[in-house]
């Protein structure tokens, strides 16, 4: 039996494809996308990191369709994305009263964030979030939220591989939930972030412990632990490998 790859987003992938998903939905672009058409889209953004990260998103998304990659992200990824909304919103409105930096230096940002967004602004972006799962319909791309996964098994992951090198709390317990979906892949453009999956999988101490960590019961088979890459706006891999479009069940 053939199974799919399984390739985790990191938060930030999430979000660049959220961005080109609102070019495509404001441009009106049909489907499937040509890649000049996009480009001409993205190219009247005034922004250069802008375009390059709706690029990125652009592009990720042919990659799912090309290699019909299954797609899983963590439900926590939705929580980063929500709060950097939702502090996204309080500094459009600190740039208009354009608030001098002693002010805004001596409020707590907590406060001064909940003060600037309204209840509407605040509902209006918990839509956006939850709507993403249903815009991925229409290209014809499975990436789901990871529900799966027991939440105490993800902390308690997260607390071994924290034992046995440092990750940020917020990748470790997205990485965690990657390990236990048994993913084949990871995709984030943090380097660091890449790097240290790519040194743990190529670390037989490191690797070992991990998967003897993942391995519950006897019946299951050792997982192998995913490869990290970046997708770049130009569409290539980096580091550049081999990714099938499908695999077979693991010894």
């Amino acid at each position: 039996m053939i199974h799919p790859t399984v390739v985790y987003l990191d938060t930030n992938t999430l979000h660049y494809i959220q961005l080109c998903l609102n070019i495509v939905a404001q441009k009106k672009l049909r489907l499937p996308i040509d890649d000049g058409e996009f480009t001409a889209s993205v190219e009247e953004l005034s922004d250069k990191e802008y375009r390059k990260a709706c690029r990125r998103g652009f592009y990720t998304l042919k990659h799912f369709q090309e290699n019909q990659w299954s797609g899983r992200y963590s439900p926590f990824s939705e929580v980063e994305l929500q709060v950097g909304r939702i502090k996204g919103r309080a500094f459009e409105s600190i740039a208009r009263e354009s608030v001098p930096d002693r002010i805004w230096s001596r409020r707590p940002e907590e406060r001064e964030i909940s003060r600037r967004v309204t209840t509407e602004q605040l509902a209006e972006i918990e839509k956006t979030i939850d709507d993403f799962t249903s815009a991925l319909e229409n290209f014809e791309i499975v990436i789901r939220k990871d529900y799966e996964t027991e939440i105490r098994d993800v902390f308690d992951l997260a607390k071994k591989i924290v034992s046995l090198v440092y990750m940020d709390s917020t990748d470790c317990i997205i990485y965690a939930s990657a390990l236990l979906a048994r993913a084949d892949y990871f995709i984030t453009r943090d380097g660091y972030l890449r790097k240290t999956i790519n040194d743990i999988r190529d670390n037989v101490h490191v690797r070992d412990k991990l998967q003897a960590t993942l391995r519950y019961d006897d019946e299951l088979p050792r997982s192998e632990l995913p490869r990290s890459f970046t997708i770049l706006s130009d569409g290539k891999i980096d580091p550049e490998i081999s990714i099938p479009s499908d695999r077979s069940p693991r010894d």
